[in-house]
């Protein structure tokens, strides 16, 4: 007898009435057939999880960045039309920010105007506690617009076409300071004693050369605060305003609203303190030294010819802009540079003002707001141009003006 072995079958076989044994050997992995098509099938079960997983996971986190970046893009535009474009009309901040839209794809196609929203009004919880309005834009792309997100994998698993949202908030903030002032200056409004407040209102309150004594019947002027508008500019009533102002003449100081007086402002980096060139660059260029509501400033004699060429120079940078009756347009620039920044000085504080010295023409001004004037042109001394909005910032540590009276913008995304 033949002992029997692992994998071996022993199988008996009689002839004659004797027994023979024989052992035959049997693979035994003859049973194991089929196992590696079952592991197979596991692992593309997990392939496909993981497909799933990364490929249309991966489609919906790119498409998620695409439809952030067009909310965001289209919520700056939108306040930028409402900051520095015309502040009442929420319609055109609706159409910059759907023109911004128009120019983005989310995940190869376009957004649909009925994907989006748009809100003017309130700003979310947690916005700066600055004064101001927002422009809210929400982008989707579901089903029910018509414009659901595909998934490739994810639907051998009974999941459906995704809904994708997408919001971002910006916010104009009024501001009480600027980096970039022109070196001109005209006095704030005040209230007119005898009559109503014009372009040729001369401020009288003091007698000749007895500042602080009051005439009879005295004009009185009240600067802009942080709850109150004041006597002076306001947006309601001088945005869009064209007004022509005339060259002031410093060894004579009087406040007459249609007068400008030249500055001498300083500018880091610049030419020599007080000198025509420094005048020139900031007249045509970004001073870049700050000026906040409350600050003193000083006058200097600038000849005519000179603020004439410099005016120039300021149109033929943009030629093509014009004033429309609402805002800029035909501009080559997002803010045209023929916007120049102009300061409003306190009238009372001025008309009190010895009369300077001719060897420095130099007298002490006090900044009461900051307006922006769109550059027409300057002639006969002359220059006239509209009142709008312009750039500023937000300057926590001097005084604030009020929204009525603010004509400084800033923007910013806050969710």
């Amino acid at each position: 007898m033949i002992p029997s072995r692992v994998g071996s079958r022993t199988v008996t076989i009689a002839i004659d009435g004797a027994s023979l044994r024989v052992c035959r050997r049997v693979d035994g992995r003859r049973g194991d057939r089929g196992a590696v098509l079952v592991h197979a099938a596991v692992a593309m079960m997990g392939l496909l999880a993981f497909s799933a997983l990364t490929i249309d996971l991966g489609t919906l986190w790119v498409a998620r960045g695409q439809a952030q970046n067009a909310a965001d893009a289209a919520a700056h535009a939108g306040v930028v039309s409402l900051a520095y474009g015309n502040s009442s009309d929420p319609d055109a901040a609706r159409a910059a920010a759907q023109a911004v839209l128009s120019e983005h794809r989310i995940w190869g196609d376009p957004i649909a105007a009925a994907s989006v929203l748009t809100e003017i009004g309130p700003c979310p919880a947690g916005s700066p506690a600055i004064p101001g309005d927002c422009v809210r834009v929400a982008v989707e792309r579901s089903s029910a617009n018509g414009s659901p997100l595909p998934v490739f994998f994810t639907r051998l698993f009974g999941a459906g076409p995704t809904t994708l949202r997408a919001s971002a908030s910006g916010k104009v903030m009024f501001g009480n300071a600027t980096t970039c002032p022109q070196p001109i200056a005209i006095p704030d409004r005040w209230v007119e004693s005898g009559g109503t407040w014009s372009y040729a209102s001369v401020f009288q309150r003091y007698q000749p050369g007895r500042p602080g004594v009051l005439i009879a019947n005295p004009d009185s002027y009240d600067p802009p605060g942080a709850d109150f508008p004041g006597s002076g500019y306001l947006v309601g009533e001088s945005l869009g305003r064209r007004i022509v102002i005339d060259r002031g003449h410093i060894d004579v100081p009087e406040v007459r609203a249609d007068n400008f007086y030249s500055l001498d402002l300083p500018r880091p980096g610049g030419t020599v303190p007080g000198g025509d060139e420094q005048y020139d660059e900031n007249m045509t260029s970004c001073t870049g030294t700050p000026v906040a509501i409350g600050d003193t400033v000083f006058t200097r004699d600038a000849d005519q010819a000179r603020t004439q060429a410099d005016i120039a120079a300021i149109v033929a940078r943009d030629p093509g802009a014009a004033w429309d009756g609402s805002k800029v347009v035909g501009s080559a620039f997002a803010i045209s540079p023929r916007v120049i920044q102009m300061i409003l000085y306190d009238p009372d504080q001025f008309s009190q003002v010895p009369t300077p010295t001719p060897a420095l023409y130099r007298a002490p001004m006090v900044v009461r707001n900051i307006v922006g004037l769109f550059v027409e042109g300057m002639e006969g001394g002359q220059i006239t141009g509209v009142v709008m909005t312009v750039p500023g910032r937000y300057d926590a540590g001097v005084p604030a003006i009020t929204q009525q009276a603010s004509f400084m913008r800033s923007v910013a995304l806050v969710r």
